[in-house]
């Protein structure tokens, strides 16, 4: 079974429902626009969501039911608060350099974390062309409405995306040694190192598949993607 099967299975039970959330909020929908820029995940020898030998990212719970809008509400609220242990289906990215910045920060201040730190950067275009879900952690907590465990209007959710079940290896832009990236290139780190490397794997990207180009909503539609709405 492919990832993109078996992450649908956990959106919709085999006997499809018309009142399945999925039907009505669905998240496996494509997503219509092209990212011009890298996810970003900070990890350590902590994290649950780690590269394994096999260049792969997996979710603690990656097979764990999204059915109904009560399983939904339960699992980000787990995953937004970080003193949750209970596992999620979800992996947790950032969009922007300073998001990565403030909480490597904030892991430093409170002692938190084991290890090297290292920094994986993704495409999420490769991830869209794969037919593999994110979501955006803000939208959808108030969606849900699930509560800012922070009591902080959702500041740390921002651009805050969260794929389901795992990453591929084909995802992957490279993973850095965080204290060997600020070594070569200081606050420059992104621009200097992870953008460059994100446009020459986004290059290759579209010259080995050179559909990808379309424009997404077309691209969608020739790939065939379910409409649910």
């Amino acid at each position: 079974m492919s990832l993109k099967d078996a992450i649908l299975q956990t959106l919709q039970p085999p006997q499809v429902n018309p009142f399945m959330e999925e039907q009505m909020h669905p998240w496996a929908k494509p997503c219509l626009h092209s990212c011009s820029q890298p996810l970003l995940r900070l990890w350590d020898d902590m994290s649950v969501s780690r590269i394994d030998k096999h260049g792969c990212m997996h979710a603690g719970a990656p097979r764990k039911p999204l059915y109904t809008r009560e399983q939904r509400i339960k699992a980000l609220g787990n995953h937004a608060d970080l003193g949750n242990n209970d596992p999620t289906p979800f992996i947790s990215f950032a969009y922007w350099k300073a998001a990565v910045e403030d909480f490597a920060a904030k892991r430093e201040n409170k002692g938190i974390g084991s290890g090297l730190k290292r920094l994986t950067a993704i495409n999420p275009n490769v991830r869209i062309y794969g037919g593999l879900p994110f979501v955006n952690m803000e939208h959808e907590m108030k969606h849900y409405g699930v509560v800012d465990p922070y009591g902080l209007s959702y500041k740390y959710y921002v651009d805050h995306y969260a794929c389901l079940s795992a990453v591929t290896p084909e995802e992957v832009v490279c993973t850095w040694r965080w204290d060997a990236l600020l070594a070569a290139a200081g606050d420059d780190w992104y621009e200097r190192i992870v953008r460059p490397a994100f446009e020459a794997h986004h290059e290759a990207f579209i010259r080995d598949n050179p559909d990808a180009a379309r424009p997404n909503a077309e691209l969608m539609r020739g790939l065939g993607w379910p409409q649910f709405r």
